[in-house]
């Protein structure tokens, strides 16, 4: 192991995952898994990390093979930029439940904030193939595919996500971003609009600046048309 990083050893073993022989998916209802878990997921969603990895730790025993425990430890230590033992605990719930589609995110959002925008790509295209109804992974890959300069297909992921939960913030915030670099002002201007109402503060400067003289307009139109050719 002399000479290799913590990073690509665990390049290597996700690959090893990718590569395993895979029955037949079978649609496992993992919320039973992480209700064992809400009052720590409460602490990690308000930045009280320590106080989480306190509680979860207290549970490796008890709870050694529950593929969720490991999951938000992986997001706690994430949550204190801890990037090795965040790693690890999101490797280690795949390992415990491979159809697990949560940990592969949390994998692909270490990977962006590195620019490894590829192996981000790839975890996210395996969230979605595991559950196809992760709006927020549709909404991260979106992001991910607009760091590739796939803006047409950043949107159609924004599209997806917004479709999946409508109240979801940062499609609508990043489709703007997206439709302006495209050119398309005015559709922007409706995502910041949305959004901003919405409470993003970001969306409610950009719509002040930028589209404050535009004339009124059915922000919910183009999103209806857009949900049912995706129906």
């Amino acid at each position: 192991m002399k000479g290799q990083s913590i990073f690509s050893i665990i390049s290597i073993s996700i690959c090893l995952l990718f590569t395993k022989p895979l029955k037949a998916e079978t649609l496992i209802n993992f919320e039973v898994f992480e209700e064992k878990f809400l009052n720590e997921e409460i602490l990690i969603k308000k930045g009280l990390h320590e106080e989480a990895i306190l509680k979860l730790e207290s549970r490796l025993n008890d709870q050694i093979d529950n593929p969720s425990l490991y999951y938000f430890l992986g997001k706690a230590y994430a949550g204190q930029k801890n990037l090795k033992k965040s790693l690890y605990y999101y490797q280690k719930s795949i390992e415990k439940e491979i159809r697990y589609p949560k940990p592969y995110m949390g994998l692909a959002i270490l990977k962006g904030k590195q620019g490894k925008f590829k192996d981000t790509l790839s975890l996210l295209n395996r969230a979605i193939e595991l559950d196809p109804s992760y709006a927020e992974a549709y909404s991260n890959r979106g992001v991910t595919k607009g760091a590739l300069n796939d803006n047409y297909g950043a949107i159609e992921d924004f599209n997806k996500a917004i479709f999946l939960n409508p109240l979801l913030l940062e499609p609508y915030r990043n489709r703007g971003i997206t439709y302006e670099l495209v050119g398309d002002l005015n559709s922007a201007c409706d995502d910041w609009k949305i959004a901003s109402s919405l409470g993003q503060q970001d969306s409610s400067s950009w719509f002040k600046d930028q589209c404050s003289n535009r004339s009124p307009d059915l922000l919910l139109s183009r999103q209806k048309d857009i949900n049912n050719k995706l129906k």
